[in-house]
């Protein structure tokens, strides 16, 4: 029996947010860090040393912290979208492609979205 995949790969530029979601606690030990290494909290967070310091098996690096992240493409033209069905590349897109204003008639159902991310008080990578 063969399943029905659908892949999407994007390749080009992208951009990604990282919004620290940090305990009390945790915070307390990683500004208790910080100042040790004499550098602020926002610069000691990606540096690999801080973590030595850490001492957790727990959090490695900063990709084990807890983030709620933000990431998208950049409207670039060496951007491009590839749609596979079924291990047969079906179609490869250029991000100008998806925006109904720059054709005739629409090639796909899309709706692009500009987005203001609601940013509140935190620690931002």
């Amino acid at each position: 029996m063969t399943t029905s995949k659908l892949k999407i790969n994007l390749y080009g530029e992208a951009w990604k947010l990282n919004q620290l979601l940090l305990t009390k606690d945790q915070k307390i030990k990683f500004e208790v860090i910080a100042q040790r290494m004499k550098q602020p909290l926002e610069e000691v967070i990606i540096d690999p040393y801080f973590y030595y310091l850490l001492k957790s098996k727990a959090i490695l690096s900063d990709e084990d912290l807890a983030v709620n992240c933000i990431e998208g493409l950049l409207n670039t033209s060496k951007n491009q979208i590839e749609i596979w069905y079924r291990n047969q590349k079906v179609q490869k897109l250029k991000c100008n492609d998806l925006k109904e204003e720059l054709v005739l008639f629409p090639l796909h159902n899309t709706t692009i979205q500009k987005m203001k991310p609601c940013l509140e008080k935190g620690l931002y990578v």
